[in-house]
């Protein structure tokens, strides 16, 4: 687990060139499997009554529940990962729609610098639609690999990471887009679609899942619903 979280699985697996949101997920499942099901206690039953002494069957139990307890740890230090990759990307989203990132785009501040791009017509379609893909992919995996308790709390987490930040941003840019109706009303629509997404990763409505998108949706004329 350590390998996985650290990294250091890369520099000593040749053909493992990254640690991705999948390579968690599993290895999240396959500790749920020592930790949940009954290897341990099989291990416990079968193996408890051929230590001979009561001190040493005490001893050997208390090891298993450590490390139980251990394996719990883990699986919760590779939830909070997945969370933090998700949380990753969605900086980078909200850096590309406030102006910030790589990928930014000209608002009323840099309207006057010529060398600045402009922000393209379907800038946040296309937002929208590369965010929706990314929570999809997250969904997938993790809903392939996690158990649905454990399942559900990365997907709130996400959620919740996902709305305070896309929500802001995306009201920034509106906001900085100047008095154009049309620009407004498709930023509002991007907000509505992500809205929507996190509605479908938690299982939830989507003024439940992203309440502050879903306002900033609904600002724009655009339905949000389940």
């Amino acid at each position: 687990c350590r390998l996985v979280l650290g990294a250091e699985a890369t520099r000593n697996a040749s053909r493992l060139k990254s640690v991705t949101a999948a390579h968690l997920a599993a290895t999240h499942g396959a500790l749920r499997f020592l930790a949940g099901t009954s290897v341990l206690r099989a291990a416990r039953a079968e193996l408890s009554p051929l230590v001979v002494t009561h001190a040493r069957r005490d001893a050997w139990e208390k090891e298993v529940n450590k490390t139980a307890r251990d394996l719990d740890v883990h699986c919760a230090e590779i939830r909070l990962k997945l969370v933090a990759i998700m949380r990753e990307r969605c900086d980078a989203r909200c850096a590309e729609i406030t102006g910030e990132g790589e990928c930014s785009f000209r608002t009323a501040e840099t309207e006057a610098d010529a060398s600045w791009p402009r922000r393209s017509e379907n800038f946040f379609a296309e937002t929208a639609e590369a965010v929706t893909r990314e929570l999809g992919t997250i969904g997938r995996v993790v809903g392939e690999h996690l158990e649905k308790q454990d399942a559900d709390e990365v997907f709130l987490k996400i959620a919740a990471v996902f709305d305070a930040g896309l929500g802001a941003a995306l009201e920034s840019a509106v906001s900085a887009e100047g008095s154009e109706a049309e620009k407004k009303t498709r930023g509002a629509a991007a907000a509505a679609a992500a809205a929507e997404a996190l509605a479908r990763l938690t299982a939830r409505d989507a003024r439940e899942a992203a309440p502050a998108l879903a306002r900033l949706g609904a600002t724009g004329g655009t339905d949000v619903t389940e």
